[in-house]
């Protein structure tokens, strides 16, 4: 089992507190992702997982067992730098095999020389020529085992990265932030990559980024942090259709989602900028704001009383959609996904009718946390349900 499992977990540098009491269970097998914005821990938590760094506090079990005390060697798991962190000096083949080397060799076998005339060393040597011949195939580097780093692409020698980490047959892999230093297409290529790589594997990820493109795309889950805090684990599909807070729901998504002031008129009925939603809410709840994502709000067709008018400030186009830029009562700038057909034609100050799919909307009070809802069928909707 390569389960791993952090309980209260903290850790201060000087007078900085950078983790605050972090929960996180990861299962065996699992791909999770540590997503958030630079400074939130991520990476710390990562390096405390690795036995980089020591925690003020708190406990970590990998595979049932506790390591807090262990050196990184002792942990079984490998980790995959933002910087590669090649030896300059050495072939991609010695890259790779510097794991085994260091594992598999006494010192006096690894000493020049001397060491390859010692008993068993050639055997040994022959088994790490495999294994790194064999992980080196498998991500599609093996006609480079001969070069340096020097010579190699940024994919290339983040493969030989990934090689180096897989020879070792680790039951976890820690990632942080491996693709940062590529261009936007090889990104894309090594999410694909990586995301083969787990399943082939059956191994344990934990993978740390800022980029919530590879946390959607690549992961089981997705842990999001937020100055020091785990504020919410979930599949990537439900932490977008169902953020527990307004912090996650402003942090993931683009364009980032649409927050504007909610009234509540009798019976707990919603309002926005004048138009009634069909949606109640429970009373009592202050500072009432409503997320809608971009997509969510659609163009309003003559007699539909529940949207509200707007004011074009700019249109953006996005190949086969644009997104419009308006501004509504009160001054709030709001975004809304469209077709291009039904963006033609529009320009700055034009007027629209927007309105929102009630069925998607969000509600927060004023601390942020989610609010319930229930949403109002159509009256047609209630006769037809009596009949």
């Amino acid at each position: 089992m390569a389960a791993v499992a952090i309980n209260s977990l903290a850790k201060a540098f000087g007078t900085t507190q950078v983790l605050h009491s972090v929960d996180l269970e990861v299962g065996d097998g699992e791909f999770v992702t540590l997503l958030g914005p630079s400074g939130c821990g991520k990476s710390t938590l990562l390096r405390l997982i690795a036995g980089l760094e020591h925690a003020d506090r708190g406990t970590i079990a990998i595979g049932g067992r506790s390591v807090e005390h262990l050196p990184p060697k002792a942990r079984d798991i490998a980790m995959v730098f933002q910087s590669y962190a090649l030896y300059p000096y050495m072939t991609v083949a010695a890259n790779i095999g510097m794991p085994l080397l260091m594992r598999r060799l006494t010192f006096a076998q690894r000493l020049p020389m001397v060491g390859r005339w010692l008993p068993g060393t050639r055997a040994r040597m022959r088994e790490m020529h495999a294994s790194v011949a064999s992980v080196a195939q498998s991500v599609g580097i093996d006609h480079l085992l001969e070069r340096k780093p020097s010579q190699l692409s940024g994919g290339q020698r983040q493969r030989v990265a990934l090689a180096r980490a897989m020879v070792r047959d680790p039951k976890v892999f820690l990632m942080d932030e491996p693709l940062s230093n590529l261009d936007a297409h090889l990104r894309v290529q090594m999410r694909t990559e990586i995301a083969a790589l787990h399943r082939r594997l059956g191994a344990t990820f934990i993978y740390v980024t800022h980029d919530q493109h590879e946390a959607m795309t690549m992961s089981d889950r997705v842990a999001v942090m937020l100055g020091g805090r785990l504020l919410q684990v979930a599949a990537p599909q439900k932490l977008y259709d169902e953020p527990a807070s307004l912090e996650v729901a402003r942090f993931i998504g683009s364009p980032r989602i649409n927050v504007f002031p909610a009234g509540q008129g009798p019976g707990g009925r919603v309002s926005a900028f004048g138009a009634l939603l069909p949606v109640t809410v429970a009373a009592g709840h202050r500072g009432l704001r409503i997320g809608c994502r971009a997509e969510h709000l659609r163009l309003a067709s003559a007699g539909q009383t529940e949207a509200f008018e707007a004011r074009v400030d700019s249109v953006e186009q996005l190949g086969p959609e644009s997104l419009l830029h308006v501004v509504v009562p009160g001054e709030h700038r709001v975004v809304a996904r469209v077709t291009n057909e039904e963006g033609a034609g529009l320009a700055r100050g034009d007027t629209v009718r927007l309105i929102p799919k009630p069925e998607k909307l969000l509600f927060f009070d004023a601390s942020g946390a989610r609010v319930a809802t229930r949403r109002l069928l159509p009256v047609a909707d209630v006769l037809k349900g009596a009949a």
